[in-house]
């Protein structure tokens, strides 16, 4: 089988059954939700091999009757035949462990799922006036202050939001201001290069020593975004933008 194919087959499995359907679906994992329980499984039940016949004399084959010769054969045969009941036995106990390392495994994703959506979930946006539902009287001085307060509280949220808009427009505008600039002084510096090689060229041509030639021209440092932002009080976009 190829590792795709496992996996279908794994999820049609786990689908199909009670306790393990929900780990395949696209709801989130719950409290109530519970992996099924790991089964340990131990050595198998078969008679072990005669691991004795590895430890015969093999210099004594020459002198062997056939009799023996027969002998040993069969009991080797019923040891390799022990041996491969052992191994296919091992085998299946090794893949059903791995299986419930992968359910396992598949239980934690969906834990950490469930987790991340309860961690990010976005608190609402309204003032909530009556906690817990319960009733009030609207003209308490307490009502009338949390109102107040409220208030307040979703003025400087929304002045905030649009303070941090503003500063993302400045840094964009000062990026692309500090790519332009660069672009314009690598594109200078190319054609100081170019006089300065004809310079050179005309120089020696009128048997001018090198020594006395001028210095290559050199290329200004590129400019960070930070030298074209705007500096002062981005209060005063939020004033305008009002």
């Amino acid at each position: 089988y190829t590792p795709t194919k496992r996996v279908r087959l794994m999820t049609a499995a786990l689908a199909s059954t009670a306790s393990g359907s929900f780990l395949v679906s696209k709801k989130l994992c719950t409290s109530a939700d519970k992996p099924p329980a790991i089964v340990l499984e131990g050595p198998p039940d078969i008679p072990e091999p005669d691991w004795s016949l590895t430890q015969r004399n093999r210099s004594r084959v020459h002198v062997m009757t056939r009799g023996e010769l027969e002998t040993d054969h069969l009991k080797a045969l019923d040891t390799i035949d022990l041996a491969k009941q052992h191994m296919q036995a091992r085998d299946g106990i090794i893949e059903g462990a791995q299986s419930q390392l992968v359910v396992q495994d598949i239980y934690a994703y969906k834990i950490n799922e469930a987790l991340y959506t309860k961690e990010t979930k976005q608190q609402p946006d309204r003032t909530q006036l009556f906690v817990e539902g319960k009733g009030r009287y609207a003209t308490e001085p307490q009502f009338a202050e949390q109102v107040k307060r409220a208030q307040r509280e979703r003025e400087e949220e929304e002045g905030a939001k649009l303070q941090r808009r503003v500063q993302r427009l400045e840094k964009r505008e000062a990026r692309e201001a500090a790519e332009a600039a660069w672009t314009e002084i690598k594109k200078d510096h190319a054609v100081a290069v170019a006089a300065w090689q004809e310079e050179c060229e005309r120089l020696l041509r009128e048997g001018k020593p090198k020594s006395s030639l001028p210095k290559k021209p050199a290329r200004q440092r590129k400019p960070r975004a930070e030298d074209y932002q705007v500096q002062g009080d981005v209060d005063e976009y939020s004033d305008e933008e009002e």
